[in-house]
């Protein structure tokens, strides 16, 4: 399969067993379906880059998904509905991150690699992350919901962190370098 710049991937139920390429650029991936995406019976596949640069937009509709490997999202991760399970894995974010429903990050490595805001409606608990060099988090949007956001873990900040309409509760022993 040959993905071409700003195009989509729409994944409900069953699995991709095809290379998915792209020529330049980004594509963006939907997973939407009934079935539980990333367990045995239905593991992720191909269309889920290892590439760096591939990936644009993620969002997750309907369905649990679970990450079988690191990830960088170029675009936006959209929590839309059902659940996404980081696991063990390292997740790299340069654009937003919209939380309608419960994304899992108590184990995964987080790095915000862009201008990133978070917003959304269901509350998030991140073990701990990193603001690479230049870069921004803004934690709740400026205007709007408030953002709920649990920290149980170190911060590393090489950017910049601004608050924006959020409440933040340190969980534990948070280190902020």
């Amino acid at each position: 399969i040959t993905m071409t710049d700003n195009s989509g991937f729409f994944r409900g139920n069953g699995s991709t067993s095809k290379t998915v390429s792209i020529v330049t650029g980004t594509y963006d991936l939907n997973y939407n379906g009934s079935n539980p995406i990333g367990t045995v019976g239905n593991p992720i596949g191909n269309e889920l880059p290892s590439s760096t640069t591939a990936l644009g937009d993620f969002t997750i509709s309907n369905t649990a998904a679970t990450l079988n490997k690191n990830i960088t999202v170029n675009g936006a991760l959209v929590l839309a509905s059902g659940s996404l399970d980081a696991g063990t894995h390292t997740l790299t974010l340069e654009g937003d991150l919209v939380s309608n429903t419960t994304g899992t990050f108590n184990l995964a490595t987080l790095i915000f690699d862009g201008t990133t805001t978070i917003s959304g409606t269901q509350p998030l608990t991140f073990q701990g992350f990193t603001v690479n060099s230049g870069r921004t988090l803004n934690l709740g949007p400026l205007v709007g919901n408030a953002t709920n956001i649990n920290i149980t873990g170190n911060i590393t900040n090489n950017g910049t962190i601004t608050g924006g309409i959020s409440n933040v509760t340190f969980n534990g022993n948070t280190t902020l370098t």
